[in-house]
């Protein structure tokens, strides 16, 4: 059972007012994880509308979920850092609380990474078989896809949507670099690929 297994995976959640979502979430998470040995880092900038609270009480109750409530500081990137380089799991991934992100594809990303083929997994908004039309603004893609080219030029790596929030990576790569990253903004997969020095191997999904 995932329960006995080695720690494989932690799945970073920054959040601020998430509370009506994280439950659903974590649940979502939990069951495209099956025999996955898994936890939740819920990294919370002391939201006024509970969601540390909410973290808390679903650590009662469920071993994965784990809370970090930051008093003082604020950002996603900088929470989205804090609790990558907060577990002890040998993959970290980052996704968004408010179900934009689908859970589903965790496992193929897991298996990317862990392959030794890969050493970083994104999803992508623009691959195949994925959509922008639930944003229903023509203006947001276009200006998306520009700032993916000016991004693909600052990082050098050619991908269809470096500004992705949603990505996994091994730990020890983050953990190399992450005393080099700016932890400012909200790209934090931008970041990463800008900062770190070694090459990566990438997998888009």
């Amino acid at each position: 059972m995932a329960d006995e297994m080695t720690l494989q995976l932690a799945v970073v959640l920054p959040t601020y007012n998430e509370r009506k979502n994280i439950a659903t979430m974590v649940d979502r998470i939990a069951a495209a994880l099956q025999g996955i040995a898994w936890e939740v880092v819920i990294v919370d900038d002391n939201s006024p509308d509970g969601t540390s609270d909410e973290a808390r009480q679903l650590a009662l109750t469920n071993p994965h979920v784990r809370c970090i409530q930051r008093i003082g500081r604020r950002g996603l990137a900088s929470a989205a850092i804090e609790g990558m380089c907060s577990t002890a799991a040998p993959v970290v991934a980052v996704m968004d609380a408010d179900h934009q992100h689908d859970p589903e594809l965790l496992p193929q990303m897991l298996a990317a990474v862990t392959s030794g083929d890969y050493d970083l997994a994104y999803a992508s908004r623009f691959a195949e078989g994925a959509s922008t039309a639930q944003w229903g603004r023509p203006d947001r893609v276009k200006v998306s896809g520009l700032a993916n080219r000016i991004a693909n030029k600052v990082t050098g790596v050619e991908l269809s949507d470096p500004m992705s929030g949603y990505f996994m990576l091994k730990t020890d790569v983050l953990r190399a670099d992450a005393h080099r990253l700016s932890g400012v903004g909200f790209k934090i997969l931008l970041d990463i690929l800008a900062t770190v020095e070694a090459p990566l191997w990438i997998k888009e999904v």
